[in-house]
């Protein structure tokens, strides 16, 4: 039965991120375990996965750059996190920017960490990391140098 309500909540988050990705205004990238395997060092959208790119299953950017858009996706983030699943890991906020990092785990091990980046009202990203991480992996690539 446990299963079962896992299987339901990942199904309705990737119902959300296709639902995304499928905006006018929206760009989306996906990527996925082989092809982490065949890249090399890597920074991407300023995190350094590079120490844990064996560890990741897939890795979703999707980013908004019209207000609308960006609308759009802070609403459906801010129903997805409200999921008991998520963790705040930790929220960053300067003058143009909030940063919010959420992790979801099973056991020891960080399943999920989802970035979201508001820089309203026009610009909204989301980062989506799924894999077998531990803590240290997580401060390895949120690390900024």
């Amino acid at each position: 039965m446990i299963c079962l309500c896992c299987s339901f909540s990942a199904f309705a988050q990737d119902d959300v991120f296709d639902k995304l990705s499928d905006m006018d205004g929206v760009t989306a990238v996906y990527i996925s375990k082989s092809m982490f395997g065949s890249m090399g060092g890597m920074e991407m959208s300023g995190l350094d996965i590079s120490k844990v790119a064996g560890k990741i299953e897939a890795m979703q950017v999707l980013t908004a750059e019209k207000t609308k858009a960006a609308q759009a996706m802070k609403t459906e983030a801010d129903k997805l996190v409200k999921n008991k699943d998520y963790e705040v890991m930790m929220k960053v906020k300067d003058s143009d920017s909030k940063v919010m990092f959420y992790t979801k785990k099973h056991n020891d091990k960080i399943k999920e960490l989802l970035m979201l980046v508001d820089e309203a009202p026009k610009e909204y990203t989301i980062i989506q990391i799924k894999g077998d991480l531990s803590l240290k992996d997580i401060q390895n690539i949120t690390n900024q140098k």
